[in-house]
């Protein structure tokens, strides 16, 4: 996918100039495959059941939305998260591998608040601690429709891996 993130932005410099929002969250999504993946491939030790399929069917939705945060989709204001190991490992995977994607950067730090404001000061780390470079985000991109479509079809190309 590397690759393709590469290629994309040489190909399509122009539209990436001009700001063109498919190609923009087509680089988005190609730069988060890998964190996305491992994110989604997570397992719940206790169920022995992916994290993904565990949010999708629990009592709590909004532990859904971690996983669009690696393509700049921020947590909606009403995000009221399970508090599980699932939310734990996934936003750590998040931290852990994402924190040089500058869509992550933007929505990583809001979601950590958000997620310790819930579960407990220390529940996730924020990405300065994860992130070695010390890089950070300080917007939130509020999603599009073609975004939130591309994101549910990368998740759902992942999941069928």
């Amino acid at each position: 996918m590397g690759w393709f993130a590469e290629n994309i932005q040489t190909q399509c410099k122009g539209d990436i100039t001009a700001n063109n929002p498919i190609v923009q969250d087509a680089v988005a999504g190609l730069e988060a495959y890998a964190v996305m993946r491992a994110a989604a491939c997570q397992v719940n030790s206790a169920t022995n059941t992916y994290c993904y399929v565990d949010a999708a069917q629990s009592t709590h939705p909004s532990d859904l939305y971690m996983y669009q945060l690696a393509l700049g989709l921020r947590l909606p204001n009403t995000t009221v998260p399970s508090c599980t190991p699932c939310v734990q490992t996934v936003m750590h995977t998040l931290a852990a591998d994402g924190a040089n994607l500058s869509a992550l950067q933007k929505t990583y730090p809001a979601a950590a608040q958000t997620v310790n404001g819930a579960c407990g000061a220390q529940f996730v780390a924020n990405l300065a601690q994860a992130d070695t470079s010390g890089a950070r985000g300080d917007g939130a991109r509020v999603a599009s429709g073609v975004t939130a479509g591309g994101a549910a079809l990368l998740l759902g190309a992942l999941l069928a891996l």
